[in-house]
Order: C-alpha cells, then sequence, then structure tokens
C-alpha cells in the first residue's frame, strides 16, 4: 500500500554495517497522527528529513516492537 503522510518528528535509531559490508541507517519517522513509520536508509538521510515536511512511501510490512505498532516502509520519497 502507499502512503503519503506529513513528517512530525523523525530520528537516526542506529546505524549499522550490513552483510554487504556498507552502512544500513535506520530512521523512525511520526506523522501527525501518531503513526510510527520505520525505514532501513542506505544512506544517512537526515539532512534530508530536516528539510523535509511530508513523505510517501510503500508499506513493506506492519509489526509490533516494544508493544508499539509500527509500519516498515521502502521506496520513500521526502518533500
Amino acid at each position: 500500500d502507499k502512503v503519503v503522510f506529513d513528517i512530525a518528528s523523525y530520528r537516526l535509531a542506529t546505524s549499522f554495517k550490513n552483510k554487504y559490508d556498507s552502512m544500513t541507517y535506520l530512521f523512525t519517522l511520526k506523522d501527525k497522527a501518531g503513526n510510527i513509520y520505520v525505514w532501513y536508509s542506505n544512506k544517512d538521510s537526515s539532512d534530508d528529513l530536516s528539510k523535509a515536511s511530508r513523505a510517501s512511501a510503500i508499506i513493506k510490512e506492519h509489526k509490533m516492537f516494544k508493544d508499539t505498532k509500527q509500519n516498515v516502509i521502502v521506496k520513500v520519497n521526502l518533500v
């Protein structure tokens, strides 16, 4: 499913080397309705996120983490 949302807040949760020896960055984003989105990116998009107010993405899966519902997103486009 495609989703478009206004970004209320974001943070770089962690970064780590993946099995291909390149970096992966894990961002958590929250929209104005309180929905939480998790985005695994192959680059540090902190600067792009600080300038963006909206995002569009594809929801890959819904999951629970520490009793919190999260949407894992891919193909993120920041506006």
